[in-house]
């Protein structure tokens, strides 16, 4: 049981690196900032993030990871001056590329995106109070990790996931 929830909190952890957004060799960041702000009656959350660069080369685009977010508004800032940036997104890639009509400088930088992520999480305390919940149940031990898969796919419906049941500390009983 413990491996189990140790997967499901990597899983959970996995998640939220792989929507971080991350730059080109154009640009290094040096700080994120963010901001969440919850909509329980829409079960999602908005966001807003302040990218601190250093822009290495001249460029009039910065790409970004960017899996299941719906951009808002994005500007990029260099050199004193605001530009608001033409988000075009690539689903099958993941990526976000962000456009603006004059040429961001070497220098510092910096971009701000409003959003809302499509990506969905759950609360660790929740998850281990379900897990509890199989304690005094008198189910199979496979049955307990189909029905684990299956509850966390229709909560958090990811592209992909794997349960692993690792019983083999405890006896089996029948």
């Amino acid at each position: 049981m413990k491996r189990i929830l140790m997967l499901v909190g990597l899983f959970v952890s996995l998640v939220g690196v792989g929507a971080a957004q991350r730059l080109p060799e154009l640009a290094v960041p040096d700080n994120y900032k963010l901001a969440f702000v919850p909509d329980f009656t829409k079960n999602n959350f908005a966001g807003d993030e302040t990218i601190q660069i250093r822009v290495l080369k001249s460029t009039s685009e910065i790409v970004l990871n960017a899996a299941e977010i719906d951009f808002k508004v994005a500007t990029i800032t260099s050199g004193g001056s605001s530009q608001k940036a033409t988000v075009t997104l690539d689903k099958e890639k993941e990526m976000a590329t962000l456009r603006v009509a004059n040429a961001i400088q070497p220098g510092p930088a910096t971009i701000q995106i409003s959003y809302v992520p499509g990506l969905r999480c759950v609360e660790m305390k929740s998850l281990k109070l379900y897990f509890l919940a199989f304690r005094n149940q008198g189910i199979f031990y496979e049955a307990v990790t189909n029905t684990i898969l299956d509850d966390l796919v229709a909560v958090l419906q990811p592209r992909r996931m794997i349960v692993t049941g690792d019983f083999a500390d405890l006896f089996r009983g029948g």
